[in-house]
């Protein structure tokens, strides 16, 4: 964890030279940073005597130069960091939870609930492909001729068809 007495000297805007009775109020306002709020919000809530300034662009301003200091944006960092950390969802935790829940489904008997966690372990894991056509109806339709032409080349590929069998052709009525 960085530490935040490494400003010693660096005055707070609640009191000159007392860096070390702001050492709450800057961990404060560096977790409420990390988490989302915006610098403004969260000087007020470190501080909250500056909500009684007559002028509220006064306690923004000290926000951003608190904000910039090297200590204090390397704890917003390091805060961020812990907390994409925390998050990180791999392809492993999330087979692993489908895997649990599909057990505690199996456990209430609910058979139906337990099947779809394994077809969605199976998708994760890529046994299923999902294909997805964008466009609208008759976008992707081959015309019947076409669609002849490739079922017989497939059949003569398998055996099924002799391989001198005349091949249907689009100009040939």
């Amino acid at each position: 964890m960085t530490d935040l007495g490494a400003s010693a000297g660096v005055a707070d805007s609640e009191g000159a030279g007392r860096s070390k009775k702001s050492l709450p109020a800057q961990e404060k306002f560096c977790v409420l940073v990390a988490g989302g709020m915006t610098l403004l919000d969260a000087y007020h809530n470190a501080y909250p005597k500056t909500q009684k300034w007559k002028n509220p662009n006064a306690a923004k301003g000290k926000g951003s130069v608190l904000a910039s200091q090297p200590h204090i944006a390397a704890r917003i960092a390091e805060l961020r960091a812990g907390a994409v950390k925390q998050m990180e969802f791999t392809v492993v935790s999330h087979l692993r939870e489908l895997d649990r829940l599909k057990n505690l489904a199996l456990q209430d008997e609910n058979y139906t609930a337990a099947i779809r966690a394994e077809e969605l372990r199976g998708k994760v894991a890529g046994f299923y492909v999902e294909k997805r056509e964008n466009g609208k109806p008759g976008d992707f339709a081959d015309d019947q001729e076409a669609l002849k032409r490739r079922i017989q080349e497939r059949q003569v590929k398998l055996g099924l068809l002799p391989e001198n069998v005349t091949p249907i052709r689009k100009d040939v009525a």
